[in-house]
């Protein structure tokens, strides 16, 4: 969840696994435990996808909730 103006905004699933493969770090950040897990049409979890396509910044930050 993505808190803009301090209102919460909802990230579609699609809308997700596009900001791993971008490597949008910002969205990692802002995610739920519970939003870790969601796989794609393919089987690949959001970090797959994110380390994947050589975004691993985005591992670190996983690292951190861990």
């Amino acid at each position: 969840m993505v808190m803009e103006n301090d209102q919460p905004v909802t990230l579609k699933t699609d809308d997700l696994f596009k900001a791993a493969e971008n490597g949008n770090v910002s969205v990692f950040k802002s995610l739920s435990e519970s939003q870790l897990p969601l796989r794609n049409d393919d089987g690949r979890s959001l970090l797959h996808v994110a380390v994947s396509s050589a975004h691993l910044e985005i591992n670190k930050i996983n690292e951190c909730l861990d």
